[in-house]
């Protein structure tokens, strides 16, 4: 099993702006260590939910959003603001570039829409066994609908179902927005 490495809570802890806001400066060390103790606790009280590799991966990363949620919430008491963060580290940052990228690579490809339908169908694959989706491909609109989540599932257990907007199918949809050029496409989450 991969561990979490102190530089990667450490990414937590610093990305929290601790530098920004008074009663965390000069914690980053102190929260990073919280932060990768509490994941470990995480891992082990979950590790019955792993069934293939690609749930020991996600097991890995809600364990590390649900562990810095623990920890800063004592910290950041505004869950809008804690929400931010961790989207923030989750990908949210980057998905203005990502989406760029994506719609450039599309020009490149004789038939973007199949390019992108296969996409739909690799996401539906990476997900595993933790999800339940269907894949619906038609000749100009195909949607992906996860019928039940990983990530939601292991949140709402643990009374924080909502951490599950910042992660899963809320940062995957960024491959599939602003392509109505190419097709229709949706990932919802039913």
């Amino acid at each position: 099993m991969l561990r979490l490495t102190s530089s990667s809570a450490r990414g937590f802890a610093e990305l929290a702006r601790c530098r920004q806001r008074m009663e965390l400066q000069g914690r980053e060390q102190y929260l990073g260590q919280l932060i990768e103790h509490a994941y470990q606790e995480q891992l082990a009280q979950h590790a019955d939910k792993v069934t293939d590799e690609r749930s020991q991966t996600h097991l890995q990363v809600a364990c590390l959003v649900l562990a810095t949620a623990e920890v800063l919430r004592p910290w950041i008491r505004n869950d809008k603001e804690l929400m931010s963060i961790i989207s923030a580290h989750m990908g949210n940052q980057t998905s203005p570039l990502l989406r760029f990228l994506l719609r450039f690579t599309l020009y490149l490809y004789p038939d973007a829409y199949a390019s992108t339908v296969n996409r739909l169908r690799m996401l539906q694959m990476d997900y595993g066994s933790g999800f339940e989706s269907r894949l619906e491909k038609g000749p100009d609109a195909s949607e992906l609908t996860v019928t039940s989540c990983f990530y939601q599932r292991l949140f709402e257990e643990q009374d924080f179902g909502r951490l599950a907007a910042c992660c899963c199918c809320s940062q995957d949809a960024v491959w599939f927005r602003q392509l109505e050029k190419h097709g229709a496409f949706n990932l919802q989450q039913a």
